[in-house]
Formats: C-alpha cells, sequence, structure tokens
C-alpha cells in the first residue's frame, strides 16, 4: 500500500483534532466539576441523575411545607398563650370578688377589667397569619369572630389544615376558633364572669371561676397538641436534611468529577497532544532529500 504525504498529513490532522476535542472536554469536566452533562455522556448514570433530581425537588418542596406549618405552629403556640395568661388573670379577678369581702362597687370595677379581658381573647382568636386568620380554618379569608365574639353561621372558622411533610406523611398543623374558643368554654366562661359580677352574683361568680378553670385545662391540652406537633415537624425537618444531603451526594457520585483524576489525566492528554503536534511538525517539514538520505 502507497502511504502519500497527503495521506500522512491528513491523518496527522486528525489525529491532533482528537487529541484537541478530548483536552476541550476534560477542560469543560473540570470547570463545570460535571464528568456526565448528556445522555450521551453516560446514559445510565445520567438517567439516574434525572431520578436523583426529582428526588430533591420533592424534597424542597417537603421544606418548604414544613418550614410553613413551623411558622404557623410557631404563630398558634403564641397566640395559645397569650390565651393562657388571659384566663389565668380573670380567674385571679374572679377568685377576688368571690369572697366576702367583694362589694357590689368592687364588683364593677373588676366587670370592666373582665370585659377587656374579653376583648382581648377574641383579638386573639382574630390573630393574622400571612394573609390568613390564624384560627379560620376551612374559611382562613373571613375574620372569625366579630367584636361580641359570635362567629358567622354560613361559614364557621372550624377545619382542620394538613400539610405534606413526607412521603405519604400528611399532618394537621392547626386548630381552629370554634375548638379553642367555644368548644373549650373559654368565652363563655368569661363572659359569665361578667354576667355574675355586672349583677353581684355571687354564687355566679363561683361558677364562673369553675368554668375558667376548666377552659384554662382545655387551652393547656391544645398548647400540649401545639407542642407536640412542633416536635413532629422539627424531627421531619431533619429528616428531609438528612435525605437530601444523601441524595445529593448519590448524585454526585453520579455525574461530579473526581478532580484530582481529571487533572492527572488532562496532563496526560496535554502531553500526548503536544507530542503529536511536534512530531506531525516534523513530518511535514521533510523533503525529498530527507527521504533519499
Amino acid at each position: 500500500m502507497r502511504i502519500t504525504n497527503q495521506i500522512i498529513e491528513r491523518r496527522s490532522l486528525e489525529s491532533i483534532q482528537r487529541g484537541m476535542k478530548g483536552l476541550e472536554e476534560l477542560y469543560a469536566e473540570i470547570t463545570s466539576g460535571q464528568r456526565v452533562r448528556r445522555p450521551s455522556d453516560a446514559p445510565a448514570d445520567f438517567a439516574g441523575a434525572i431520578a436523583a433530581d426529582r428526588r430533591i425537588d420533592a424534597l424542597l418542596q417537603y421544606r418548604r411545607n414544613i418550614e410553613s406549618a413551623q411558622a404557623r405552629v410557631s404563630s398558634e403556640e403564641s397566640a395559645l398563650d397569650q390565651l393562657t395568661n388571659l384566663l389565668d388573670r380573670s380567674r385571679e379577678l374572679g377568685v377576688s370578688q368571690a369572697a366576702s369581702n367583694g362589694t357590689t362597687s368592687t364588683r364593677l370595677i373588676v366587670k370592666a377589667e373582665v370585659d377587656q379581658l374579653i376583648q382581648e381573647a377574641i383579638a386573639v382568636g382574630n390573630t393574622k397569619h400571612g394573609n390568613s386568620w390564624l384560627f379560620g380554618g376551612d374559611f382562613a379569608d373571613a375574620r372569625p369572630f366579630d367584636s361580641t365574639g359570635a362567629t358567622s353561621a354560613n361559614r364557621p372558622p372550624s377545619g382542620g389544615l394538613s400539610t405534606e411533610i413526607g412521603d405519604n406523611r400528611v399532618v394537621r398543623v392547626n386548630h381552629d376558633a370554634v375548638e379553642v374558643f367555644v368548644d373549650s368554654g373559654v368565652l363563655s366562661a368569661l363572659q359569665d364572669l361578667s354576667t355574675a359580677l355586672g349583677t353581684d352574683d355571687t354564687p355566679g361568680v363561683a361558677a364562673a371561676i369553675t368554668s375558667i378553670s376548666n377552659a384554662f385545662d382545655e387551652v393547656q391540652h391544645l398548647l400540649g397538641e401545639t407542642g407536640a406537633r412542633a416536635r413532629q415537624l422539627d424531627n421531619a425537618l431533619a429528616n428531609v436534611d438528612a435525605l437530601e444531603a444523601t441524595v445529593r451526594t448519590q448524585r454526585s457520585d453520579l455525574t461530579d468529577v473526581e478532580l484530582e483524576q481529571a487533572i492527572t489525566k488532562l496532563a496526560s492528554r496535554q502531553n500526548a497532544y503536544e507530542a503529536a503536534l511536534l512530531a506531525t511538525s516534523r513530518i511535514n517539514s521533510l523533503t525529498l532529500t530527507d527521504y533519499l538520505r
């Protein structure tokens, strides 16, 4: 087979181009940090990376859900603490007027403070969370209570709000106004105390104190549930963080470049490329005289 200078030159150029392409690919891997950037690089690894990305997206959504739920639970816990203090104060006032040293005059004075506590309790019930009402339930776009503490018959502030915090894990993240202020007896007990004080009804004051104590216990129970939800959300967030770290590591193993190995490979290819350039230049510089020597 006859090998002409033209064939030698063509093959030399092809070799140089392959070497240049290999260097470009290595440069791209090192600068991007990605060994697999398209399906043709490694089909199985690329598919695994896509699956990992989907999993990471799901975990990020769980994190957003959990953090939003944590903010709501924290707001509710603060509101329930305020309600606890209101009930505690109203019980103190009732006890002070149930004793024999209470008079019609002092009970009217205390009634004014209890009425103020009722308005504060209603204000707690109308706490806003973001653009919605914290205790609104299924109708969080509407104020739960009017100024008298009444709720809407057509749109009652009741209903549980749930959020997805993991695979097949959905938790309730709220208490509604009916649970906290109506079913617990909070508002009715405060209103009973106000009425008894206003009518100078000593037995009524004593009965209201009992009702307030029962309402206080119910609010403490709700606080306990809220604390348990906060702990559950904390644990869920820790699990999401751990899972995300694991998935990101797996994805990195599939696609990322081993930097030291890539740099070593780059140096080797650089040397080979430079050698090819040198050899080609020498071949192309040969003349007929060189062949006849």
